[in-house]
Order: C-alpha cells, then sequence, then structure tokens
C-alpha cells in the first residue's frame, strides 16, 4: 500500500508539473524596461547541478512570459563565475538517464537510444556581462544605467548579496510579446562554492509562483527544503549509454555521480533565503 501511495504521489507530481509548465521556468529575477512599463515574470525554472569538490556547474533553462519586450535576466552567483551557452538537449538527454525507453526483449542487448523531445528553438540573449559586487560597477549600477525598473525591493536584495562578495551574471533581452510562455538558451554556469546551493533569494520579485524541476549530479542522493524527491538513479558512466548519445550530459559529468531529480512549486512570498541542497539521509 505504501508503495502505492508513493507512487500515485510521483504521478501527481508529473502530471501537475506537465499541466502547469509549458516551456517556462526561471532563477535569479526579470527586470523590464521601464520606458515600456511593461511586466516580465518566470513560470518556473528547470535546472541541473553538478558538483566535484569545490566547483559547482549550474546549468540553467528559462523561460519567461508577460509583455515585455525588452529585458534583463540577473542570476546571482557566489564567486566569479565562468559563462558560456550549452544546447537544451541537456534535460533531454537527462529525462531519458531517468526514464530510459524499455527495449523489446529481442532488443535487450542494444544501447538504450534517447527519445527526441519536441522543444521550440529557444530565444537568444543579445549580450551577457559579469558585474562584480563591488560600488560603483554593481549590478544596481548596471540595470539603472541601462534603463531597467529597479524597485526598492530589488535594491535590498542585490544589496543582501553585494555585502556577501557575490558576483552577478546581467542579460539583456529583446524579443516580440507572444501570449505562449518560451525558453531562453540555456545557461551554463561554473563557480566556486563551499556548499551546493540554488540562488533563489531574488525569485522573491517574480510575481506569480514557479514551478521548479532540480536535477543534481554529486556522490550521494541529495535533497532540498520544500522539494519532492521524484527519483534517483546511479551513474549513467555505468550504464549502456555512449557518450556520442547524450553529448551535452558527459560534457558536464566526467565522473562517477548519483543523480537526483527534485520538484517544487515554489511562491515567491514564501522564500527568504537560497535553497541549500544537503545529502539526503
Amino acid at each position: 500500500m505504501h508503495n502505492r501511495r508513493l507512487t500515485a504521489l510521483k504521478l501527481m507530481i508529473i502530471t501537475l508539473f506537465l499541466l502547469q509548465v509549458t516551456g517556462a521556468y526561471a532563477v535569479g529575477a526579470f527586470f523590464a524596461n521601464k520606458s515600456e512599463q511593461s511586466e516580465v515574470y518566470s513560470p518556473g525554472v528547470r535546472a541541473f547541478i553538478h558538483r566535484d569538490g569545490v566547483r559547482e556547474d549550474l546549468i540553467l533553462q528559462i523561460g519567461f512570459a508577460g509583455n515585455a519586450s525588452e529585458f534583463a535576466w540577473v542570476v546571482p552567483v557566489p564567486s566569479k563565475p565562468i559563462v558560456q551557452a550549452i544546447d537544451q538537449a541537456v534535460f533531454s538527454e537527462l529525462q531519458n538517464i531517468f526514464n530510459p525507453r524499455i527495449l523489446p526483449p529481442t532488443q535487450l542487448g542494444a544501447s538504450p537510444q534517447p527519445v527526441e523531445e519536441k522543444i521550440p528553438d529557444p530565444v537568444s540573449f543579445i549580450q551577457a556581462e559579469i558585474i562584480p559586487p563591488m560600488q560603483p560597477h554593481s549590478i544596481g549600477t548596471w540595470l539603472v544605467a541601462n534603463g531597467y525598473q529597479f524597485s526598492d525591493q530589488a535594491r535590498q536584495l542585490i544589496e543582501n548579496y553585494i555585502k556577501r562578495g557575490w558576483y552577478f551574471i546581467a542579460l539583456k533581452v529583446k524579443t516580440t510579446p507572444q501570449a505562449e510562455p518560451r525558453w531562453l538558451q540555456p545557461l551554463w554556469i561554473t563557480f566556486s562554492s563551499q556548499r551546493a546551493s540554488f540562488p533563489a533569494l531574488l525569485s522573491t520579485l517574480n510575481s506569480k509562483p514557479m514551478m521548479v524541476q532540480l536535477y543534481v549530479a554529486t556522490t550521494v542522493a541529495v535533497k532540498a527544503p520544500g522539494f519532492v524527491e521524484v527519483s534517483t538513479t546511479g551513474s549513467p558512466l555505468g550504464t549502456k549509454y555512449k557518450k556520442g548519445e547524450m553529448p551535452n550530459f558527459f560534457h558536464v559529468v566526467t565522473k562517477d555521480r548519483i543523480l537526483t531529480e527534485l520538484r517544487a512549486t515554489v511562491d515567491p512570498k514564501s522564500i527568504n533565503a537560497d535553497i541549500v541542497i544537503v545529502p539526503k539521509e
């Protein structure tokens, strides 16, 4: 009976996620161009965190909705980052690792083949900058100088990060408003951090609840407050998957790792700190 209830719970979470998230996620915060008096928000985020010692690789696939045609996306990180783009297929690869296609008996000796996920092409950034925490070149100065809305609440949250010496990744986006939420180009952010964290505090500026899908690759299974574990699996390096079949995943992960998938619906009003990921008990 317990197993049946657990399975039903997992199915309910997956169904809720599929119904509410139509290719749109977020972390950090959006800042619309103040000349437009428009709105931009995120229905959620999907992310992939890989830990190797104090090195953290954070891959973010963010979506957006609203009537803004120009806005900035700001993501805080605890140390100076390396930022690059990565193919959004990495999330399709992760999905196939957790839910591989079941092979017929006649094909059991064959390698699992990834199932292609049909996702529209993402919207690209027109500019990405790394902003250090010190004045007069802080992210607040950058936002004001570039004409973005910057509230007192945003200033207080950003000052919290600046006092801790955090850096900021600032990205400019220009697009044509549409009714449907859309993806932005995924970011691969690498930085040093003593603990695995998910920078969520700025998300309190979001105007609506967010769905969060979080994949974590570490030496142990993990958990996070407010998140439900959907699945945990062993290292793909020990499976029949080949690097040519999972090129993006194996570009990030090169050692044996336990993979955990966590999901949550996050109310911005309930966020009072960044999300810290800890070993599962």
